[in-house]
């Protein structure tokens, strides 16, 4: 006598196996005759202990059984595993008039069509803007006018092959690049196809599966040779030109004014006079050669802003390019590191011209000093007994006469307002 299974699953088979005159006795229920060699009181304790939801009704006097073989996943025929099972499969399931159990007999192709279309469906559901009745119906909206309702409906007879399945999830699925096109192209597939149409069956999509993926392939395709690398190549590289022209631009643009530098030292030097304090017109001119330096000084600002600007810009498109896969991105790094290089050395060449501005206004301030306080400077100068100490006490005559002059500067203007 063969031990009954300890297992809901195949308990269920071994009752459709060993039961005589195995019948349907509505939503979902079978019955039948346990033979005679079986103890029914213990058969029946066996099935309530091992699955309550397989056990039905039991009949001692007539040695009948019911069962819920369903509610263990073992199945009829395809139609009923397909009915109970339209958008997900179990781990383990039977179909009994094929002989086929998942996973422990050999590949079926109306089983592996089934798994097939339940993936399909999956995928498409992954695609969904949202779903409704319990996610088996998607809706995949483009825009107000052009949307399509996708409701879940099949049976055995509109299963086929899906060919290319897993290389249609894999590209176009589970790929994260370019994850947002490849939504919309296969969105606007599926509403060319069944153009016209708010309302489709999965059915449908399965009978038109090959023209859909013909179609995303082919417009991916499209997409891809309109973003083809040698035309990302021309457009990064024409930015990238045009960002070092900008660079370029931010120090061409003072270089006339830089030119007043010297022409500055000149006129400190060349048009003050000798005397004996701070006369106005020695003041106006180093005055001129104040407001020049702060002027100067506020257009370098200026071009150090602007070349900070282009380097927000280089590193946002930087930032997309590194979207890209490795080996092509990888193509791109000379070129972003060359703006990188540029970028430093504006940034020196304005660090150099305000240390010459800088230069410029001590300058003008010293010669300012030194007119005013001629014959101070010689007379302090002359008691220094080397050169070390004589460049301590004119620096440290030059620090007591500014602030002296910046002292009665504040005071005329005070008076003037």
């Amino acid at each position: 006598m063969q031990a009954i299974p300890e297992t809901p699953h195949h308990l269920a088979i071994w009752l459709h196996q060993n039961l005589v005159d195995v019948q349907p006795v509505g939503d979902g229920a079978w019955q039948g005759c346990l033979p005679e060699q079986y103890d029914f009181d213990l058969t029946v304790t066996k099935i309530d202990e091992v699955s309550a939801r397989l056990s039905g009704i039991h009949n001692k006097a007539t040695r009948t059984l019911e069962f819920h073989s369903a509610s263990v996943s073992v199945y009829k025929d395809l139609s009923e595993l397909i009915a109970k099972n339209l958008d997900k499969y179990p781990d383990l399931f039977t179909v009994l008039d094929i002989g086929y159990t998942h996973n422990e007999s050999a590949t079926q192709e109306s089983i592996t069509n089934y798994i097939a279309a339940v993936d399909f469906f999956q995928s498409l559901r992954k695609l969904a803007d949202h779903t409704s009745e319990q996610d088996t119906t998607l809706h995949l909206i483009n825009n107000y006018n052009s949307k399509i309702e996708i409701y879940l409906d099949y049976y055995p007879k509109d299963l086929k092959p899906l060919k290319d399945l897993h290389r249609f999830n894999t590209d176009y699925i589970n790929d994260s690049h370019h994850e947002d096109q490849k939504r919309a192209i296969i969105r606007i597939a599926l509403l060319d196809l069944f153009k016209g149409r708010q309302k489709v069956a999965f059915s449908e999509i399965i009978k038109k599966y090959n023209e859909f993926i013909t179609s995303v392939r082919s417009s991916y395709a499209m997409y891809l040779a309109e973003f083809s690398f040698e035309k990302i190549k021309a457009e990064v590289e024409k930015d990238n030109l045009n960002s070092t022209l900008k660079l370029n631009k931010t120090f061409s643009e003072i270089q006339n004014q830089l030119l007043a530098l010297p022409v500055t030292l000149v006129l400190v030097s060349g048009q003050m006079q000798q005397a004996n304090g701070l006369i106005l017109k020695n003041l106006v001119i180093w005055l001129g050669s104040l407001v020049f330096s702060i002027l100067m000084y506020m257009l370098i600002l200026n071009q150090r802003s602007a070349i900070k600007s282009i380097g927000e810009e280089i590193e946002l498109r930087q930032e997309k390019i590194n979207t890209l896969p490795g080996d092509i991105k990888e193509k791109f790094k000379l070129g972003f590191d060359n703006l990188a290089t540029r970028r430093r050395s504006q940034n020196r060449l304005l660090t150099i011209v305000i240390i010459m501005l800088l230069a410029s206004f001590l300058f003008s301030t010293i010669v300012l000093l030194w007119y005013s306080y001629n014959e101070m400077f010689r007379t302090y100068l002359a008691q220094a007994k080397d050169f070390t100490q004589a460049i301590a006490l004119f620096f440290s005559m030059t620090f007591e006469k500014t602030t002296n002059a910046y002292q009665k500067i504040s005071l005329f203007v005070t008076n003037l307002f």
